[in-house]
């Protein structure tokens, strides 16, 4: 008897540890934070390295932004988590601090090292290319962590040379960096790659070193140093498992189950209140979210349904301007990643004007997305638009932040 009651509770515990254990494992193997590289390539980035930096393929190319493009291509076949790149720097006259190379997507190895190969630019003049990483992060929590409510990893890598703000300045990188802190908690980790000019630091290499050594340390990260990840294959693969969390994906893997302890209770695990599901990772909790089935890496609107933020026409004009294709090149890297997927692109306007003329420019409008698409190689059979002028607004019409909102178009998975 004695043994069938001991048996009896160990099957308990066992299905206990199931119920309340696997799924938080479960939910973290399928949910890992994705990382976000910022790339500095501001002014000083085009400083010589003096020496510790000799580009084997291109001997010329020695500056410090040749050893962040080096790390970058080092880096890409060990990052086995969804990634991008943004690369910032400070141009007199453009409010963006920083400029998408590559959106967050879950990228293949040779994808990733062909473009930064080819495109991730690193020859340009210098003028006025100053190095704004306070305001840098506070656009891209404007942009970009607030819309993911801050779970994500970043990775700057840097010379750590901030040109308009003290660190610890109410408005300067250290002061920014703690208020994401406060502000995102656990879900928030920045790690931080320093730059230096040359191994015997000078004055501004050591307070640039201190700058990223103190931002890791605030953001809950790690600092490492350029020369020791050129030097050291086993540090670039240390960082990457960072990044991409690979020590908890072994965790993961096996997770211990503890044998009950008779005399407790078996039903006492179950206090734990359960966390708000968000089936599809957008960051759209699904009890608000009108588009569960959003694919991953997808950019929602707060209502959880697949948006091409941003993308404004000019007065009564349905041609996309350049500066939006960036947004377009996130949806080609989605689609091509999930080739099963169709999807219906959605053009909206706001309520200026007659309804029947805003239906006929909200259909242009998901057209002109439809055309580039499909000029990026996504299959037209894939594609198809509609129109629906000012009948499904997102935000009221009152205010014109409310019709900027409105002015935009959706896409709708087809799975």
């Amino acid at each position: 008897m004695m043994k069938i009651q001991r048996c009896c509770m160990l099957m308990l515990g066992m299905l206990i540890a199931g119920i309340f254990v696997f799924p938080l494992y479960g939910a973290s193997a399928q949910n890992l934070k994705p990382v976000l590289i910022l790339a500095d390539v501001s002014g000083s980035m085009q400083d010589d390295t003096e020496g510790y930096y000799q580009n084997d393929r291109n001997p010329e190319d020695r500056a410090k932004v040749y050893v962040l493009k080096e790390l970058l291509l080092r880096m890409s076949p060990e990052l086995s988590c969804d990634s991008g790149i943004y690369r910032f720097r400070y141009l007199s006259g453009d409010s963006r601090m920083y400029e998408i190379f590559m959106p967050i997507a879950a990228y293949t190895h040779r994808d990733r090292a062909e473009k930064i190969q080819k495109e991730f630019a690193a020859d340009y003049a210098t003028f006025n290319r100053r190095t704004p990483i306070a305001d840098m992060l506070r656009q891209s929590d404007e942009q970009e962590l607030g819309k993911l409510k801050g779970r994500i990893t970043l990775l700057l890598i840097s010379d750590g040379r901030e040109s308009f703000y003290d660190p610890e300045d109410k408005k300067g990188p250290l002061t920014t960096l703690r208020g994401l802190k406060e502000k995102y908690g656990a879900e928030l980790t920045v790690h931080t790659v320093f730059v230096p000019q040359k191994l015997e630091t000078d004055d501004a290499d050591k307070k640039g070193k201190e700058l990223l050594e103190n931002m890791a340390k605030d953001g809950e990260g790690r600092c490492f140093y350029a020369p020791e990840l050129l030097k050291n294959p086993e540090e670039i693969t240390a960082l990457c498992d960072l990044l991409c969390e690979k020590k908890a994906r072994e965790v993961i893997a096996a997770p211990p189950v503890a044998e009950p302890e008779p005399e407790k209770p078996a039903v006492a695990a179950a206090v734990t209140p359960a966390s708000p599901s968000d089936a599809d990772g957008d960051g759209v909790y699904d009890e608000q979210d009108e588009c569960p089935d959003t694919p991953r890496g997808a950019r929602v609107n707060i209502k959880g349904c697949w948006v091409l933020e941003g993308l404004l026409f000019a007065f009564d004009k349905w041609d996309i301007r350049p500066q939006y294709y960036p947004n377009l090149d996130e949806v080609v890297v989605i689609l091509k990643k999930n080739p099963s997927i169709k999807a219906e692109i959605q053009g909206h306007t706001d309520n200026k004007g007659t309804a029947a003329y805003n239906e006929k420019l909200s259909r242009k409008r998901a057209e002109s997305v439809k055309a580039y698409l499909v000029k990026k190689g996504i299959e037209p059979q894939r594609l198809t638009t509609s129109g629906y002028g000012f009948t499904k607004p997102v935000a009221p019409n009152k205010t014109k932040e409310g019709r900027a909102l409105n002015r935009r178009v959706e896409l709708k998975p087809i799975w």
